[in-house]
Formats: structure tokens, C-alpha cells, sequence
């Protein structure tokens, strides 16, 4: 409820942003122009010791609005086309259309969810668990991410019968899970439990291993156990199937990846790392440890440059500059944090002068940044690169991509439509209204596990507002089983809506589609893109769609990142505690305690 409140706030803000300053797009680069220096310190391959070189100033050019020219487009120094002041104007003013259409969408979807809440408080507890009465349109949910936890809150469950299956019976706050590995924040404090996101809601703890289309059922296997030991396995019918279990961390066919390096996806792997960043720091403390030993056991390899291992590396490099240097004296000289990158640059989501900045903030810093350096094997005390160099290490954390989990490929192979149209991501082929091809609408899915037309960038706020626009969905009771890539349709209600709330949806329903029974495709509202960088400094580029309205870095950055993110929080419980938990490390510091 209060995210919904908080989204439709920001587009008010975002277009109140736009009538105020018509020059919104042409001056944000300005602010950010005067943080980009020529040193970044950034290396193409890792020959001898990462000997730093120079790197030309980023190229910026600064568009000059010129009333006399409006139809031409003027090429810049590298040739390409530069927007004309007519371009711009036009650009903006669908911009503006856009926005006045999303925050009247947004905030009739705002008042319909929460006449849903309200009536959802008002049931009595003894409905919690009650089986009794007409049989419901069963609708089951595999994962609990962004998507699901979306979806959950708000899928009307007194027309529906929800079941939740997953082995994490918690929503977990991913952004903060870099912060988190270092002892920022603490685990608890960015995960909430499912239940509480829908208390009629059903949830089964267990692990989706099979999908059965042609029957509607999922196999789940339970933590449960015989007397041999064996774990139960379960089938679980369904009339409807909302599929979001995610990805995986992928290695690429890296050898050793698996077998020696962190990871960074589960809360799991946030306490592991936790735990080895401070081992490594007790194993070098040990007298009869030799200098070179040391050095080697201190080498922090990042393998990524994307949000992720970027995020990672700025708090890693907090707790190396505050606590472990004090706590360490002897060993803060010899700690070395290293950064590896496929691509020509970091943080590829970013555009071009907000990466340069992030780029020059971390090798200030003292980061070293490999790019265009692809990593070969990986070893228990080495990893080998493309170019042979054996770089030796004490801690290797993997951040360079996903890929799909078992669960996806076999409902991809098991649908044959979706094995035809499926490429080497291994994604499930979905239409503009999220419905798998191939299933005639009874398997929905979204999140990082699909793909479809156009491509989709894979973060949360594109899960999150595919939870939502599915759950509406139903809700508002439009036929799935039409043909794929035609749209859903709202068939004639003739025996009422059956909810508590059944008068006021049809009359948002009414409002918000003028007669109109077909339903509108998904459409994605980009707010932009956040990244911590350490040292207090963060990247900020706040958009409305393809409008730019912020761009921001360093200390600016990083009150916009922790602002969002703590606005952001599933509940009035985390934003308590993740407050709670950073003026905590800022008063007291991280607690090293190894319990």
C-alpha cells in the first residue's frame, strides 16, 4: 500500500519537475560534468603489477539550443546524430503526455488497492485458513522475489485461492545486499516474511522441481524427510500458474567458479561473505604468516563491473578504510581490492558520463579496474586470465551474470513453442500481457526468468510492476485463454463481482478503461538507475521513461540513493530498522563479532 502511494508520488514529482524547468533534459549533464577528471585509472588487460596509465577526458558535448535551426539534425565530432531544439521540444511534450496518462493509470490503480487493503484488514482473523464455502479459482506462485512479492500484495485473495511455493519463505530487499555483506546493514532488516505480505495467502516451503502443463500441476519437493532420509515430494494443482523463481549466478563455463568463489544473490551468500571477508583478515593477522602470503590472502577479486560488483567493491572499501584499519594497523597497507571486466566499461546500464564518473570515483579510491579482461579458470589461491596471467588471491567474489534454473529449461522444453523460440539465455518467450507462449494463458510469467518484445532491462522495479500489472489483471477478471498476442478481454459480468470490494472495482474499472474491454499490454515505467560507489558517493539518474530529470554523483548521489532505497523499504518495519541499522554503523561501526 505504501509503495503504490510512494510511486504515485514520484511520477506527481516527476511532472511537476517537467512544468516547472522546460530545460530539464538540457541542463542535467551539466551537474554532473564537473566530477569527471582525466586520470580514471581504469587498465585494459593485467600486465606486471596493474601499472597505472592515463585516459583522455570523457568526451561530453553540451547541445546548445539554437532557435533558428529546427529540422535538421548536426552530427557531432564522432559523427553521430545530435537532437535539434524541435526534437527536444517534441520529445519532451510526449514526455509530458505520458506522464499525465501514467499518474492518472497510477493513481486510480492507487485508490483501487487501497479499497483492496482496507478490505483486506477488515476481514476477521477466524477467515485466515478457512476452506470452507464454493470452490476458488486456485492460482499458485513459484518464487518469492520482486515479482511475487508484488503480485502477492496485490492479488485480491478473497476472489482467489493463492498458493505460494518457494524454498525462502522471506522477500528479500536485493539492492541492499552488497551493504549487508559488509555488516552496513543486517540481513533481517531487508527481508520480510511472506505471509505478512498477504496473510490469505497460502505459502508451501518447499522447492519447484516439475511442471506439468497438461494436468496443471506443480511438483514441489518439501524439506520434509522419510525415515530413509529422502525428502517428500508433492503435486500441487492449479487453474492458473504465475511463474517467478528467478535466476541463478551463472559462471559461463568457467572451470572452478562453483567450486571457489562467492557469490552474491541470497542472504546466504551475503552472511558467507561476511564471515570470509573477516577469515582472511584473522589469517593474515597470524605471525609466522610471510609478507607475500599476506599480500595474497588481502587480494579481493571482484569478477563483474555491473551494479553489483560495483556496490560490493564501494563497501568493501568503507570497511577497509574505517573499521579494518583500525582494527588492523599492521595489515591496511597490504589489503588490495581488484576489479575485472569483460567489457570496455563499467556499470553498462549507465549512460556514458555517469560511467566515467563511477569510474573515476572507485580507481580514486584505490580500486583497480581491469577492463576488457575475460577470466580464464579459477583456482583454490589463483585465477588464470584470458591472456595468461595467473592473478593470485585471497577471496574471489563471482557478480558477472545469471543464467536460468533447472526449473525454467524443463517448462521451456516441456512447451514446444517455447522450445522453438528460445535462444541461448534460456528465458521463457512471453507476449505483451505476460502469458507464456504455447499455454493458452494458463501459465503466466515474470521477473528475471522471461523475455519478450521489446527487451527489458533485468532489475526490480520491471518485476515489481509486472507483479503488480498481473495481479490487476486477474483481479479485474479479463480472459487469458485468448490467442497469444491478442489481448486479453473483460467478458460481460453477469453475476456480479463476488469480492467485498466488487461495487468500487467496477466502478475504477469503469473510470479507468472507458468501456473499453480489452486489456493494455504491460507497459514498463522507468524511474532510472541508483549505484553506491563508497565513501559516501553514489550515481544517481532519476528519469520519467525517456526524460531525463536527474543526474547526480558523489555525495549528491549518494543522498538520492539512500533516500530512494530507504523510501523504497516493503514495510514500516524495515525502514525502521535499515534506518536504525546506518546511524548504528555510523555512531558505533560494523560489528566484526564473529558469532
Amino acid at each position: 500500500m505504501v509503495w503504490r502511494t510512494t510511486r504515485t508520488a514520484s511520477i506527481l514529482a516527476a511532472l511537476a519537475c517537467i512544468v516547472s524547468s522546460s530545460d530539464a533534459v538540457s541542463k542535467s549533464p551539466s551537474f554532473i560534468t564537473q566530477h569527471v577528471t582525466q586520470r580514471s585509472g581504469c587498465h585494459k588487460g593485467l600486465k606486471g603489477i596493474f601499472s597505472r596509465r592515463r585516459r583522455a577526458p570523457v568526451h561530453m558535448q553540451e547541445i546548445k539550443t539554437r532557435p533558428e535551426v529546427t529540422n535538421i539534425r548536426v552530427p557531432d565530432e564522432r559523427g553521430r546524430g545530435l537532437d535539434t531544439a524541435e526534437d527536444n521540444r517534441r520529445r519532451r511534450q510526449q514526455s509530458v503526455m505520458a506522464l499525465v496518462d501514467e499518474v492518472g493509470t497510477s493513481l486510480l490503480d492507487t485508490v483501487e488497492d487501497a479499497s483492496l487493503f482496507w478490505s483486506r484488514q477488515l476481514r476477521s482473523e477466524d477467515e485466515l485458513g478457512d476452506e470452507q464455502g464454493p470452490r476458488k479459482h486456485r492460482i499458485v506462485v513459484i518464487g518469492s522475489g520482486w515479482s511475487s512479492h508484488a503480485f502477492i500484495k496485490s492479488i485480491d485473495t478473497h476472489k482467489f485461492d493463492v498458493v505460494i511455493i518457494s524454498p525462502r519463505n522471506y522477500f528479500l530487499f536485493t539492492p541492499l545486499l552488497a551493504a549487508a555483506s559488509v555488516g552496513t546493514v543486517e540481513y533481517r532488516s531487508i527481508t520480510e516474511p511472506m505471509r505478512k505480505a498477504n496473510p490469505y495467502a497460502s505459502y508451501f516451503e518447499g522447492e519447484a522441481t516439475d511442471i506439468f502443463p497438461e494436468n496443471r500441476t506443480v511438483r514441489m519437493r518439501t524439506r520434509m524427510q522419510t525415515n530413509d532420509g529422502s525428502k517428500i515430494d508433492l503435486n500441487v494443482p492449479y487453474d492458473t500458474l504465475v511463474f517467478s523463481p528467478g535466476v541463478m549466478s551463472s559462471s559461463f563455463g568457467v572451470k572452478g567458479v562453483y567450486e571457489n568463489c562467492y557469490f552474491l544473490k541470497e542472504v546466504d551468500d551475503a552472511r558467507r561473505l561476511r564471515s570470509a571477508v573477516q577469515d582472511r583478515f584473522e589469517r593474515a593477522n597470524i605471525p609466522e604468516v610471510t609478507e607475500e602470503a599476506k599480500r595474497r590472502i588481502l587480494t579481493f577479486v571482484v569478477c563483474g563491473g555491473g551494479p553489483t560488483g560495483v556496490e560490493f567493491c564501494g563497501e568493501l572499501y568503507d570497511l577497509l578504510s574505517t573499521e579494518f584499519k583500525t582494527l588492523y594497523p599492521k595489515l591496511k597497507s597490504l589489503a588490495r581490492v581488484v576489479m575485472i571486466q569483460s567489457g570496455p566499461t563499467i556499470l553498462p546500464v549507465f549512460e556514458e558520463s555517469l560511467r566515467a564518473v563511477g569510474l573515476n570515483v572507485i580507481t580514486t579510491a584505490g580500486v583497480e579496474v581491469a577492463l576488457e579482461t575475460r577470466v580464464k579458470a579459477v583456482g583454490p589461491y589463483s585465477m588464470t586470465l584470458h591472456n595468461g596471467t595467473e592473478l593470485p588471491y585471497g577471496l574471489a567474489v563471482w557478480t558477472a551474470g545469471t543464467g536460468p534454473r533447472k526449473i525454467t529449461e524443463r517448462l521451456i522444453e516441456k512447451v514446444a513453442v517455447q522450445a522453438e523460440m528460445t535462444s541461448r539465455a534460456r528465458k521463457l518467450t512471453i507476449d505483451p500481457w505476460l502469458r507464456v507462449y504455447g499455454t493458452n494463458g494458463s501459465i503466466l510469467a515474470m521477473g528475471d526468468c522471461t523475455k519478450m518484445d521489446p527487451i527489458l532491462p533485468q532489475t526490480a522495479q520491471v518485476a515489481s510492476q509486472q507483479g503488480d500489472y498481473l495481479a490487476r489483471m486477474l483481479n479485474r477478471g479479463y480472459d487469458l485463454s485468448t490467442p497469444d498476442d491478442q489481448p486479453p478481454v473483460q467478458p460481460d459480468d453477469k453475476n456480479g463481482d463476488n469480492g467485498d470490494n466488487g461495487a468500487v472495482r467496477k466502478a475504477f474499472n469503469l473510470l479507468r478503461t472507458l468501456g473499453k474491454k480489452e486489456a493494455d499490454p504491460f507497459r514498463f515505467f522507468n524511474y532510472g538507475m541508483l549505484a553506491y560507489l563508497g565513501n559516501d558517493k553514489g550515481l544517481a539518474h532519476i528519469q520519467a521513461n525517456d526524460l531525463d530529470l536527474i543526474k547526480a554523483s558523489g555525495q549528491a548521489g549518494f543522498f538520492l540513493w539512500r533516500s530512494v532505497y530507504f523510501v523504497k523499504q516493503v514495510s514500516l518495519r524495515n525502514r525502521v530498522l535499515v534506518l536504525f541499522d546506518w546511524m548504528k554503523s555510523r555512531m558505533f561501526g560494523r560489528d566484526l563479532s564473529r558469532i
